[in-house]
């Protein structure tokens, strides 16, 4: 589970030792000499010499490790990547995770199902986290609700559990104290600033940000979300759409071994987000908070199709999905946990 304490002690690192030693002896081993993988990188002219977000399609574990490897064996840098909070669950691979420079993201939805699991002992049912998850989005998009409203369709020992004294991810959040919705609500506000800040200083360390904006792995393109344009916005990075095609051939299942096989890296020209610069106030701008996306979230996540698109051209037709639109993500707690 992510906490608000674990977030302030990651160290990122400008040119981090277990990454260059995973490239130098594990990949190197099964890309060069065992596996025979060949990794094609196009469009190099369109990328940034320095910080940016790299956009990228998301089709199984490990996509993005061809990628680092050949940008490191090109002298062109690192990275830091998005991945789930899931993923620092497990001491071992939370470890691991810090130590190759990947943020954690958080959402309501993940902060929801982690702390229904706590609490409750269980994973909410889907009608269980349907009516929570409700309740919260509506909360967020200024709705006012009634008292508890988001619990009255779940047993008393579960509204029980869930409105009990407790300090939420470390952020100071009481659900006693504030109500369960608004504490859920200010402990992922709290959580998000840390993540900005995160991003920032992987920023001033001139690290490139792999996201996936679809959120999920998908074979084919699905729904971007839109909060990666609320952090370039105060960031000030250029968005540059990449496409992947070729990698769940190498990794079809769990294991980071690759399988032989080709993998192609497309990159494609920025997305200019400077129109949107010039018609807000960024001093008041704070990305991911209830003020910020009252006001302009709209506006800012304005380009999310255009991104869609154009990470939709570099790809191979087998991985396109005309039929995807935007907003059409499953509303179920299994891919958090």
């Amino acid at each position: 589970m992510i906490t608000l304490p674990q977030l302030q002690k990651l160290k990122l690192s400008a040119r981090p030792r277990v990454q260059r030693f995973i490239a130098a002896t594990f990949l190197n081993t099964n890309y060069r000499w065992l596996g025979r993988v060949d990794i094609h990188l196009q469009g190099l002219s369109n990328l940034p010499d320095g910080p940016c977000i790299l956009a990228m399609n998301h089709t199984d574990r490990y996509n993005y490790w061809p990628f680092q490897y050949a940008l490191w064996r090109q002298g062109l840098g690192f990275t830091a990547t998005w991945v789930k909070g899931k993923y620092y669950r497990n001491a071992g691979l939370a470890a691991f995770m810090q130590a190759t420079n990947n943020l954690p993201t958080v959402s309501r939805g993940y902060l929801l199902a982690e702390d229904f699991l706590a609490c409750v002992g269980r994973k909410a049912s889907a009608d269980e986290y349907a009516t929570l998850r409700r309740a919260l989005d509506r909360l967020w998009q200024g709705e006012t609700l009634d008292a508890a409203e988001g619990l009255r369709s779940c047993a008393p020992e579960v509204v029980r559990a869930l409105c009990t004294s407790r300090d939420l991810f470390g952020t100071g959040a009481d659900p006693a104290q504030l109500g369960y919705e608004e504490a859920m609500l200010q402990a992922f506000e709290r959580l998000m600033r840390e993540f900005v800040r995160l991003n920032r200083e992987a920023v001033d360390l001139g690290l490139r940000l792999i996201v996936f904006p679809e959120g999920t792995r998908s074979l084919t393109l699905g729904p971007f979300h839109g909060g990666l344009f609320q952090l370039a916005l105060k960031l000030g990075l250029p968005i540059v759409p990449v496409g992947c095609s070729g990698s769940d051939r190498l990794y079809p299942g769990a294991s980071p071994w690759a399988r032989s096989g080709r993998v192609e890296y497309r990159i494609g020209k920025a997305i200019d987000v400077d129109a949107i610069d010039a018609r807000i106030p960024l001093e008041d701008f704070e990305p991911f908070t209830r003020q910020s996306e009252g006001k302009w979230k709209r506006l800012v996540e304005s380009p999310r199709n255009e991104l869609r698109l154009a990470v939709e051209a570099l790809i191979d037709p087998a991985y396109r999905s005309a039929a995807a639109t935007p907003g059409a993500m499953p509303v179920k707690e299994d891919r958090f946990l």
